[in-house]
């Protein structure tokens, strides 16, 4: 299962090349693209047919190349892909206990605590006895995306009443830090088993020189500095 579909399903379409039965996808909005997904998936399967992949089966690359010149439904039947969107991934409609995998690849960081715990509860939930829940997380501004003259980590400086001002539905980030995403697991019935932080040091002098927002004081610079964060995790039996 994924969650953040995006506008191309190309972590849905690589679990199946690598041996995965079936895959739903969800999505808050309807984001896909039929012709920047066909696009996408055409440069990943030259890439794979060009440099190779031990984990992908070739036999499923060989047959995902047919169905790409039919489109996408095709892609998908083919696949066992089954999109959900616009939907709300915290309130799924599977069998408890009927998910092995769950995944997000950027897009934690953009849910507000609430729908967090919620999310992980129904991801407790769906986990099977030895399932595992897997999440890269974009701990930066994303608005320093945009620009070297943003720091990494500029939004750490504004208190929440003033954050608010910018913090739009469009680029929604919840300033999260890792022990945050820690406690929200426990809360909800789920154990780390995988926890890797990366610090930005270019990071630890603005965290030292800047005035930070009141929620933000006191946390150590391993906390303030983490530029991402991936950790796995299971259900706690």
């Amino acid at each position: 299962m994924e969650i953040g579909t995006g506008w191309v399903p190309l972590i849905p379409v690589f679990f199946w090349l690598c041996g995965s039965r079936s895959c739903h996808t969800y999505d808050i909005d309807r984001l896909l693209s039929e012709d920047i997904a066909l696009r996408a998936l055409r440069s990943a399967v030259d890439f794979l047919s060009e440099k190779g992949w031990e984990e992908v089966y070739s036999e499923r690359l060989e047959a995902l190349k047919t169905a790409l010149d039919e489109g996408l439904n095709k892609v998908f039947k083919l696949c066992n892909i089954q999109y959900h969107a616009p939907a709300d991934a915290s309130k799924t409609l599977l069998e408890s206990g009927s998910v092995d995998v769950v995944f997000t690849n950027d897009v934690l960081e953009h849910v507000s605590p609430r729908i967090l715990y919620m999310l992980f509860n129904e991801i407790r939930r769906l986990l099977s006895t030895n399932g595992v829940t897997v999440h890269i997380v974009d701990l930066s501004d994303h608005y320093s995306h945009s620009t070297s003259s943003t720091p990494l980590l500029n939004f750490l400086r504004y208190p929440e009443w003033q954050f608010r001002w910018i913090n739009n539905r469009w680029l929604y980030q919840n300033r999260l830090r890792p022990h945050h995403y820690k406690e929200l697991l426990l809360e909800t019935g789920l154990n780390a088993i995988y926890w890797d932080v990366q610090i930005d040091q270019a990071s630890v002098e603005f965290v030292r020189k800047t005035r930070l927002a009141p929620q933000f004081r006191g946390l150590s610079e391993e906390e303030l500095c983490a530029s991402a964060l991936i950790f796995g995790a299971r259900a706690i039996r």
